[in-house]
């Protein structure tokens, strides 16, 4: 035998050891076993024809599978981009609330400042008049008295 004969069997029933290999995954995923024969010389491999129709029905599947897949996953990227964009919306939403709720804050800290030095002037202004009426019922009571004092003495010294 020539060396390009040797090389060509080695070759073939490398092929066939592939095949006895590859078979028990088929199987393992539901896909039927291959069947293959051939003459080690001529370097082909024969499939019977349901050895055939079984390998390009697990192939169609396959690749039908693998297609499904990737519009799953085409969903899921989209979904996902989708998301961040709402929580990127959200995040400013709730951003510019925090913010006007701030603002909000501010306003109200700022009126019961105002309420409070009302309150205070208020006071202040309750109490000038208090003093003053005070101020004023004693002057009053002193001219009473004063003017008593007069009436008093003038009957005196009428006496």
């Amino acid at each position: 035998m020539s060396r390009s004969a040797d090389c060509d069997e080695t070759s073939s029933m490398a092929d066939l050891t592939e095949w006895e290999k590859i078979n028990p995954m088929l199987t393992r995923h539901g896909c039927p076993a291959v069947h293959v024969s051939g003459d080690p010389l001529s370097g082909a491999v024969v499939l019977d024809r349901q050895t055939s129709l079984a390998l390009r029905t697990a192939i169609k599947s396959l690749v039908e599978d693998s297609e499904r897949r990737q519009n799953l996953i085409h969903g899921l990227i989209q979904s996902n981009n989708q998301l961040k964009h709402d929580a990127r919306v959200q995040q400013d939403r709730a951003g510019r609330q925090e913010q006007r709720a701030d603002e909000l804050q501010r306003i109200l800290d700022g009126v019961k400042s105002k309420v409070r030095d009302l309150e205070d002037d208020f006071i202040r202004r309750m109490r000038q008049q208090q003093n003053k009426g005070t101020g004023l019922q004693e002057e009053k009571e002193a001219a009473a008295a004063g003017t008593l004092c007069k009436r008093i003495q003038s009957l005196q010294a009428a006496d």
